[in-house]
């Protein structure tokens, strides 16, 4: 029986040893991205501002982005805890940026890089991946605006029976980098 416990014993120690040395610096490189998605890593943190669709008032917003996944992703939350909270997956497929929307009208448009230049980032939609046909509701392109490296503004825009319906604008200041 002590020749049993020795035996277990040594293996949690081999095992505690490994474990340590994994978190000491055996990690996998940080994932590089194209220049669209290195930008988009760039806004990790906490971002405020208003949020205003079409004609309606501005309200009070905040939105943050989170860089996961060894850096190969970006989770940006629109509006957390509230009843219009979204999250939306940024992530570059063969060198391009694209982005997954799960949007509060029960679909996942997905979005790839359209335009791009020092102040802006355009995505639109990539088909009619995540949504059951260009005639259903859903978001249908995103621009992000650089006024400067803390101040941005989205603007999202919504198609319904194939034609644009909606336009939200968010304005927002980063409030805190991760």
């Amino acid at each position: 029986m002590k020749r049993v416990y020795g035996l277990l014993i040594g293996c949690a120690m081999v095992m505690a040893v490994g474990v340590a040395a994994a978190e000491e610096g055996h990690h996998p490189p940080a994932v590089a991205g194209s220049p669209a998605f290195e930008r988009i890593k760039a806004l990790a943190g906490q971002w405020g501002g208003t949020s205003q669709m079409g004609s309606e008032a501005a309200t009070p917003t905040v939105v943050g982005y989170k860089v996961t996944s060894g850096g190969s992703a970006v989770v940006e939350t629109l509006s957390p805890g509230t009843d219009h909270e979204m999250v939306s997956v940024y992530h570059d497929r063969n060198g391009k940026l694209m982005m997954t929307h799960y949007c509060m009208l029960g679909n996942q448009p997905e979005l790839q890089l359209t335009d791009a230049d020092d102040q802006h980032l355009t995505l639109s939609l990539a088909g009619t991946q995540g949504i059951g046909s260009a005639q259903e509701a859903h978001m249908h392109a995103l621009s992000l605006a650089w006024s400067g490296p803390d101040q941005l503004t989205q603007t999202w825009t919504s198609y319904a029976d194939g034609q644009p319906k909606d336009t939200a604008v968010f304005k927002l200041s980063r409030v805190k980098s991760h």
